[in-house]
């Protein structure tokens, strides 16, 4: 298994060199499948932070891909475009909504197997559906914040965008408070920071801020 649990992608040069490393391919080799599922499913009308992967992706200099919204295709679709994958890069945009229809889809079964030999990017939203606990903000409540279980593929949690003044919210007091309530430890990492999972060991990768929250 070999994770690239990011923030918000793919955002600087030792990030960029870890993915490589784990691919293990040169640039024009590599087959990426890029799942904007997430992306479709928050209102916002200018989705920069897909745009601005998609141009990080296309600038690193790979060699194909494949943009797919894997609830917009039947199974027998999507599936053989993973399986003909080197990489997953799962995009960020709802957190609960992606992680409905990785259940609903039946990919949250496929996962498993695909990852025994792909590396897995994820990026905000796309992190945290691989973790133990999802926490977000409330919009409706600023100050509260709604919950439900991750897939459970790693033994950690992560919170995205930390020290972000857009999501100021997560403040260092409210990880702290998840990591006792939930049982969990969570990662707080910034834009440029990524958590990397090699079969069970974790590392951080950043030139940025982050913080951990053990139990």
């Amino acid at each position: 298994m070999k994770l690239l649990l990011t923030s918000q992608g793919i955002t600087n040069k030792s990030i960029e060199k870890k993915f490589f490393e784990l691919v293990g391919k040169k640039p024009e080799d590599i087959i990426l499948c890029y799942i904007m599922t997430s992306v479709n499913m928050v209102p916002a009308t200018h989705k920069w932070w897909m745009l601005d992967n998609l141009r990080q992706i296309e600038g690193m200099g790979i060699g194909q891909i494949d943009i797919m919204d894997f609830v917009s295709i039947p199974k027998k679709n999507w599936l053989p475009r993973l399986q003909a994958s080197d990489v997953i890069f799962m995009e960020g945009g709802s957190a609960f909504g992606l992680l409905e229809a990785v259940k609903n889809t039946g990919l949250d079964k496929e996962l498993p197997n695909l990852l025994k030999n792909r590396v897995y990017v994820g990026a905000s939203a796309g992190s945290m559906l691989l973790c133990q606990e999802e926490v977000t903000s409330d919009k409706t409540d600023p100050s509260g914040f709604k919950h439900d279980k991750g897939l459970g593929i790693v033994n950690f949690s992560i919170r995205p965008h930390f020290y972000r003044p857009d999501r100021s919210v997560f403040t260092e007091e409210a990880l702290a408070k998840f990591a006792k309530e939930y049982n969990c430890t969570f990662y707080g990492i910034n834009d440029n920071t990524a958590i990397c999972v090699t079969d069970k060991k974790v590392e951080v990768v950043s030139e940025g801020k982050w913080k951990k929250f053990p139990l």
